[in-house]
């Protein structure tokens, strides 16, 4: 595994485009999870979709917005806050059954985490939590930063946007 690899803690993948990740791209990015790195993959769109289904999760659509106000399960580092989040994308698990669901809109997943070897994968069907207008609404700093600080340790965090 290339040195660069090794010295992030967290990979943020925020609406990955449809090129470039690749078979040998996903097997770089799975060794650097499994020994210990945190990747963070969010998005409904094309690219994000075919990513998560890398990770046995396919995207699903209600027609209209459905308003999340509180997160399943206690999230990671700090108090959880009523978070706001208005979205049509949850998770649809198609793969092995082994996640956590944060946060839900009903029984449908939309925010999950998984340990894999000594890292962890989290995946969200919707970007906008960590989206610079997201960011700016009530909840979402508190929800993004308890993700985020799923990475366990301090060091360089790695943004693919």
């Amino acid at each position: 595994m290339p040195d660069v690899y090794k010295r992030q803690s967290l990979l943020l993948m925020l609406e990955p485009s449809t090129l470039g990740i690749d078979s040998e791209d996903w097997s770089i990015v799975d060794a650097w999870v499994k020994h210990g790195g945190t990747l963070l993959l969010a998005g409904n769109r094309l690219g994000a979709e075919a990513a998560l289904e890398h990770f046995g999760f396919r995207v699903g659509l209600v027609p209209d917005p459905v308003i999340i106000i509180a997160s399943q399960t206690p999230l990671f580092q700090s108090p959880s806050e009523p978070i706001g989040l208005s979205t049509r994308a949850f998770l649809i698990p198609v793969g092995p059954k082994d996640f956590v669901t944060h946060v839900a809109m009903g029984a449908r997943p939309v925010i999950v985490s998984r340990t894999e070897g000594q890292g962890r994968v989290i995946l969200s069907a919707t970007a906008e939590p960590f989206s610079n207008a997201g960011l700016k609404q009530p909840g979402r700093a508190p929800l993004a930063l308890n993700l985020i600080s799923a990475a366990g340790q301090t060091g360089s965090v790695w943004i693919d946007e």
